[in-house]
């Protein structure tokens, strides 16, 4: 809580001129769907922001949640973090409009369970790559169409980054691959 109190007082403490290389300069609300998981369509939230570094490049940030039932029908839960590259196919006037990339390191938050049912804790790393279009829509928002890969390590005990909570008794889960339909509402650059 001590730290909370500390950043709200430091970002208050900033000038709202000084306060905009923190600020996207576009963000993206989307919806995607996945048939990876099992056999029914998986509906993915997501919501992701971009800052502008030239006319063909830019930082971009993004998570999604998603949930999976296991053969055990016990419940999984995700959180991928990204933060990457967008590589734009226009100049700067077409960051509204046109062809892009996407590719960013990921982290998954994962709440697994493990044998005994209970819920336990992993951080495997990932990558997401990502390809759409985006098209101008009405008072200087856009709509932007892309697919989505999605990978990530193991998330049982062999996984690179060390679980939050240790179980000797563990599912070994296989890595999670999935590919994402998405379409999202945007507004910005």
């Amino acid at each position: 809580m001590k730290r909370f109190l500390a950043l709200l007082l430091v970002l208050c403490a900033i000038p709202a001129y000084a306060s905009g290389s923190i600020l996207p300069s576009s963000g993206t609300l989307s919806w995607g769907y996945t048939r990876d998981l099992d056999t029914d369509f998986k509906a993915i939230p997501s919501a992701s922001g971009v800052w502008s570094l030239g006319s063909h490049l830019a930082i971009r940030s993004g998570a999604s949640y998603f949930q999976d039932r296991s053969a055990l029908n016990r419940r999984s839960y995700f959180l991928p973090l990204t933060t990457g590259f967008r590589f734009y196919a226009g100049g700067t006037t077409e960051h509204t409009r046109g062809l892009f990339l996407d590719a960013s390191p990921a982290l998954f938050l994962a709440r697994i369970p493990n044998r005994q049912g209970r819920q336990v804790f992993r951080v495997p790393p990932g990558v997401e790559f990502g390809a759409g279009i985006r098209v101008p829509a009405f008072d200087g928002s856009r709509v932007e169409v892309g697919l989505s890969y999605l990978h990530s390590k193991r998330l049982g005990s062999s996984s690179v980054v060390e679980p939050l909570v240790i179980s000797p008794d563990e599912v070994k889960y296989p890595s999670l691959s999935l590919f994402t339909l998405r379409v999202g509402v945007g507004w910005g650059d």
